[in-house]
């Protein structure tokens, strides 16, 4: 097995090093061409398509048709790898949704986001990922059934499959979008060349390919960040005035300032203020729990080699993210700038491959563990489940094919909201997940029914929260109470409610459309729909511990298996 492993992990450098040389060398010979006008829109689509041909290479380079590879990559991935991999996919909500626009309609940028996101694997590896890996569960579904019972392993399903389709459709949206509007093409061939690509990434080694492909994909992230970088520095674009401030630009500039080389000043002076932040807790708090509870995050530790493994994946997972934070800045000033994308092809080409292969990264994961989740016995050991294990990985590769061509449709046909439905599956993995997740491991007291209730009250409660204030703004302020939200500068109301419910045109508006000025735009103490997590995170807790306290105590036997779950056993089987 030791000889595997290190078969695996070389394998997974051959795919690293070959995919930075193709796209190295494909940089270096656009270049000089770009630089005397020519085959410009030609180098922009070489460039962006180069690395989409190298990820469905690495995907099918890792096919396989054994159950515990397909699976979780047969626990043969290093720490560093997985690391890696777990960075490429942080990178596709911190760009897509963060970094190049804002969140929030006053006019904010993505630094909450960015925050939340990278807070949340701390949290993830100091309070579950480890112990996951160490009572051997495949997915987290499994482990809630591990924990709870099969009862509540259904439930957990479903609000995961929810989470993730929202998380899938947000990402996808957005991107295209953005992708086409940087190579002037058609959005229906961007998002038809995406789907095929996320399958071949996935659909014939599964978690292999995933893993691989990913490990590519962040090597594409790095290389084309720093070309990028020093693209800009050599020749400084234009960026429009209100291009978002970064203060990662600001350490850059000062960098590159004692080198000699220096970039366009920042376009807006908007420095960052702890009660901005603070003002945002919510929406953090949000982040920070739906990131420690989505199942296609979860899932790089549960892949690695050992518990000790496990939590060395969260330093990785960390140091491959920061050198991401302090690479990109530069990218998300260009991709601001409509007039530096239109000048240079390079540039253009660069641009959109960052953005597929952050979106690639995040798309392929959710895939598999959205056909993980759906595909019946994979929690199980894997030689419980050896007998039927093949057409299972028949099945989940029937359910990738089905939910790719599902999300695909939904993309192309329908008018979506992606960085709000991008908040609305943190912040419903927060709220239905966390609170069973970090009280079954660290607390021997919670029940089955606790856990239950608090899954479906959270969850509930947040969902509710979400349709009334998207949807159903109009009844949210004549019957629950709720206020406009207010500017966090200014502290004025972002929309006239009173003046806008006069009009019989808006008052009528039901459910609330997309030019509804109402629309998610209203709420209880000041808090978007974005954070709605926040109060089904309190009822969850609440609700779980109460339930607990009230019902029968757990037997020794399930108190001995909880108390397991956090002791490491030489020997515990995979």
């Amino acid at each position: 097995m030791a000889l595997l492993r290190s078969e695996f992990s070389d394998q997974l450098r051959r795919i690293c090093g070959g995919c930075a040389l193709a796209f190295l060398l494909c940089i270096i010979v656009a270049v000089p061409l770009d630089a005397r006008g020519i085959g410009g829109r030609l180098a922009a689509t070489i460039i962006t398509l180069l690395p989409l041909a190298l990820y469905c290479a690495a995907g099918l380079a890792t096919s396989t048709a054994n159950p515990p590879e397909f699976h979780i990559a047969d626990r043969r991935v290093s720490a560093g790898f997985a690391g890696m991999a777990a960075a490429a996919q942080w990178s596709a909500p911190a760009l897509l949704l963060a970094a190049p626009g804002s969140l929030f309609v006053a006019g904010y940028d993505g630094r909450p986001m960015l925050i939340g996101l990278t807070a949340g694997y701390v949290l993830l590896v100091v309070l579950i990922a480890p112990f996951m890996r160490n009572c051997g569960a495949r997915t987290l579904a499994g482990f809630i059934v591990m924990r709870y019972g099969t009862v509540a392993g259904l439930i957990a399903a479903a609000m995961l499959f929810t989470c993730s389709v929202l998380f899938m459709t947000a990402v996808l949206a957005t991107a295209v979008a953005f992708i086409a509007r940087v190579l002037a093409t058609d959005a229906r061939i961007v998002l038809v060349i995406g789907i095929a690509v996320v399958l071949l990434c996935t659909i014939v080694g599964g978690m292999a390919s995933v893993i691989a492909s990913q490990a590519a994909q962040y090597t594409v992230l790095l290389i084309g960040s720093l070309a990028v970088f020093f693209l800009l520095a050599a020749k400084p674009f234009d960026a429009p005035t209100e291009a978002p401030y970064d203060p990662v630009m600001e350490a850059v500039n000062i960098l590159v300032q004692g080198l000699g080389l220096v970039p366009a000043p920042s376009p807006r002076s908007v420095p960052f203020h702890v009660s901005a932040t603070v003002g945002n807790l919510e929406f953090i708090i949000c982040l920070m729990a739906g990131t420690a509870s989505l199942p296609h995050i979860i899932m790089h530790p549960l892949t690695t080699r050992s518990v000790d493994d496990a939590r060395k994946w969260g330093a990785w997972s960390l140091l491959f993210i920061t050198i991401l934070v302090f690479a990109l800045p530069s990218y998300v000033r260009i991709a601001s700038s409509a007039a530096a994308l239109e000048s240079s092809g390079i540039m253009t080409g660069l641009v959109a491959a960052i953005a597929a292969s952050a979106t690639a990264a995040a798309a392929s994961a959710l895939l598999f563990t959205m056909a993980a989740t759906l595909t019946p016995g994979i929690q199980r050991a894997p030689e419980r489940a050896s007998a039927v294990a093949k057409p299972r990985i028949l099945l989940a590769r029937g359910l990738m094919i089905i939910i790719a061509a599902g999300t695909g449709y939904a993309v192309a046909t329908q008018p979506l909201e992606g960085a709000s439905m991008l908040a609305w599956s943190f912040s419903l993995a927060a709220a239905g997940l966390f609170p069973a997740l970090v009280l079954g491991i660290w607390w021997e007291r919670v029940t089955t029914a606790g856990a239950v209730l608090g899954m479906l009250s959270g969850f509930s409660i947040s969902l509710f929260y979400v349709v009334l204030t998207r949807y159903f703004p109009q009844a949210a302020i004549a019957e629950l109470g709720m206020t406009a939200l207010s500017d966090p500068a200014s502290g004025r109301p972002l929309v006239e409610a009173a003046r806008i419910l006069a009009d019989p045109g808006w008052h009528a508006d039901v459910p609330a459309s997309l030019a509804n000025p109402l629309a998610s735009k209203v709420g209880w103490f000041n808090v978007g729909n974005e954070a709605c997590g926040i109060f089904g995170l309190a009822f969850g807790f609440a609700v779980t511990i109460a339930v607990s306290l009230m019902g029968k105590k757990p037997s020794a036997e399930k108190q001995e298996l909880i108390e397991s779950i956090r002791i490491p056993r030489a020997g515990r089987p995979d």
